[in-house]
């Protein structure tokens, strides 16, 4: 089974075999190195023309499992436009509360990924979700930035149960 990945007119075509719905990520990911956005969503279409959102490993089998004919597949990327920043979540306004609870999983770059899931090893006290978006907002400060810049924001006023490590000055 074979894949094309579409994205803003551009088409690659994977050779790779791919069995997992990580396996698609990351080659998507390799194929397009430094071109995609922070976030996007993945959607295929299938066999009755309709465009079927792609966001774990379930949707992966379904449509590998509908593809009986062994044409190439078309996964289709989708950049996001989030209109809120989400800081922690009860921060999220309602009405974007009821858009996160849809299908549609935002997919973030490898590099966010990666800052997202060290900045939860240091501030261990909200979801990773929160961290992808956060870092999604300004992906090119280093992890150490993201930090000073998270604790100085939102540990002074209480949004979230992090607080600002104390310094003590000596006399």
């Amino acid at each position: 089974m074979s894949f094309k990945f579409c994205y803003n007119g551009e088409i690659h075509r994977c050779s790779k075999t791919i069995t997992t719905f990580k396996d698609l990520k990351e080659s998507f990911q390799l194929a397009y190195k430094g071109k995609l956005p922070i976030s996007f969503s993945l959607q295929y279409f299938d066999e009755d023309n309709d465009a079927v959102l792609l966001s774990d490993e379930k949707d992966f089998k379904a449509m590998m499992s509908a593809n009986k004919d062994g044409k190439p597949i078309k996964i289709h990327i989708k950049g996001e436009d989030d209109e809120y920043e989400i800081i922690d979540q009860s921060s999220i306004p309602e009405e974007y509360k009821e858009r996160t609870k849809s299908k549609e999983e935002k997919i973030y770059n490898k590099e966010v990924e990666e800052k997202a899931k060290r900045l939860k090893e240091l501030l261990p006290d909200n979801d990773i979700d929160v961290y992808l978006h956060y870092v999604s907002l300004d992906p090119e400060k280093t992890v150490e930035e993201l930090v000073d810049d998270y604790l100085s924001k939102y540990a002074k006023t209480g949004t979230t149960a992090v607080s600002k490590p104390k310094t003590t000055k000596k006399k």
